[in-house]
């Protein structure tokens, strides 16, 4: 049988144009952008793009537009820089002012060099991604605040991984680098791993404060911290809640400071359950090392494994419980 060789030719022509097609489909959600983009025109393409996820890719480059927020209020968008170094996000030198308000599930930042923010990362919702950023805030708050007043929303399955942060003027009470805190009892359970975090102002600087009562799954592993009160502030509960934090570790932590303790876990009418602190260098230079409260608790369940551990004033690990039926170690 002869084929005709121009009904070959339209056929490649046909199949070509599905194929172009079906690419642009795939595709249809990732844009591309460079430099000279502004806060006001990723707005746009947030809240213009109907894609099940939109992906925007920063070029490499300074990038000095951005002197207002980027609000993310739909689901599944992911901003990531092309190289981790090579996009810079400078704010403006005055005034308060967040780099990002997330207000949706499933974002991720990825890859960015933010400064100059008073916060770089605000957000009420879980299924957060945050990896391989280096950010510098100038504010007396959080570098990343992920806080939530509604109940229907939850703070869990968050992941804070492979980023340098550094908080050089914070210090007020109560407010960590990192600070998490979901207003309402649903707790969290959060991934921060290898991140390099440090918070030396004052005497209130804290470096990740988790104020949440039910926090479960907790993973803190290959951290190096320096704060100059807390370095890691647990605070759950209170004389009116029960709450249960289980599944917490505790590993391959670098932990320094100068002042209060390294490693606070302060719970009220608390049940500690599978709390594993393993293989830490934790060195605090005033009060203890690792301090735990468990005032009118249950159960407490805390291990500790090849850890170095040591306080040049007070001890290295504390514990001031009051407690109903046990306490292992």
């Amino acid at each position: 049988m002869l084929i005709n060789k121009g009904n070959i030719l339209i056929f490649l022509i046909i199949l070509s144009f599905f194929v172009l097609f079906s690419l642009s489909v795939v595709s249809a959600g990732t844009h591309n952008l460079d430099n000279t983009t502004t806060h006001a025109a990723i707005n746009i393409v947030i809240s213009s793009d109907s894609s099940s996820d939109v992906i925007i890719n920063l070029a490499s480059g300074d990038y000095n537009g951005l002197t207002g927020t980027v609000l993310i209020n739909r689901a599944n968008v992911t901003i990531v820089g092309e190289t981790r170094d090579g996009v810079k996000i400078t704010g403006p030198a005055t005034g308060t002012l967040n780099l990002f308000t997330i207000r949706a599930s499933n974002v991720k930042i990825i890859n960015l060099t933010i400064s100059s923010y008073t916060t770089a990362i605000n957000s009420d919702r879980g299924n957060l991604t945050i990896t391989n950023n280096n950010i510098t805030s100038r504010g007396t708050t959080s570098v990343i605040q992920i806080q939530n007043n509604n109940a229907a929303n939850n703070l869990k399955r968050m992941s804070i991984e492979n980023n340098t942060i550094v908080a050089p003027t914070l210090n007020t009470n109560n407010v960590g680098a990192i600070h998490i805190y979901p207003s309402n009892a649903n707790g969290v359970s959060d991934s921060i791993v290898g991140n390099n975090i440090t918070a030396t102002n004052g005497s209130n600087s804290i470096g990740v404060f988790l104020r949440t009562p039910g926090n479960t799954n907790i993973i803190l592993d290959d951290n190096n911290l320096d704060a100059s009160r807390d370095i890691i502030l647990l605070f759950n509960g209170s004389a009116s809640t029960l709450s249960k934090d289980t599944n917490i570790t505790f590993t391959n932590n670098n932990i320094t400071g100068t002042n209060d303790q390294a490693v606070f876990m302060n719970g009220y009418n608390s049940s500690y359950v599978n709390i594993n602190f393993t293989k830490n260098n934790i060195k605090r230079m005033h009060v203890n090392g690792v301090g735990i409260t468990a005032e009118g608790s249950t159960n407490i369940n805390i291990y500790f494994d090849e850890n170095n551990i040591t306080s040049l004033k007070n001890d290295a690990v504390y514990f001031g419980v009051y407690i109903r039926t046990k306490i292992l170690i």
